[in-house]
């Protein structure tokens, strides 16, 4: 009965954990989520600057247009790398997020069969 019950405790300290670092996680994705809808601000402006860029065509000289058009086509990579990226980690996260998710539920799960287990031995 005491190790059934150091058990229960102890899974229910991982069950706590496993939700803290939920949250945590959670919170992380969050935060990914909000850099990369920065990251598509961002992408987004720099298609405006392009489109500038064609605006301005028409009053720059070729040799200036060429390094203003090089300029936003630069910064345009960068963007979409940078997004890959954040797709990528956010992918990740969520993957480990599914993974906690279901660790915990096993934990909650074992936890709940603890109790019925304590409970039959006491009860």
């Amino acid at each position: 009965v005491e190790r059934a019950g150091k058990a229960l405790k102890d899974a229910e300290a991982r069950a706590e954990r496993l939700e803290t670092e939920s949250q945590a996680t959670t919170r992380e994705r969050d935060a990914l989520h909000a850099e990369l809808a920065e990251m598509k601000r961002v992408n987004e402006n720099t298609k405006q600057v392009q489109s500038d860029v064609e605006v301005a065509k028409q009053r720059m000289s070729e040799g200036a247009l060429k390094k203003s058009l090089a300029n936003a086509e630069s910064k345009a990579n960068i963007a979409n790398g940078l997004v890959k990226t954040l797709k990528n980690k956010l992918e990740a996260k969520e993957s480990e997020i599914g993974t906690l998710v279901e660790a915990r539920d096993v934990l909650r799960e074992e936890s709940r069969r603890l109790k019925e287990e304590v409970a039959s031995l006491t009860g």
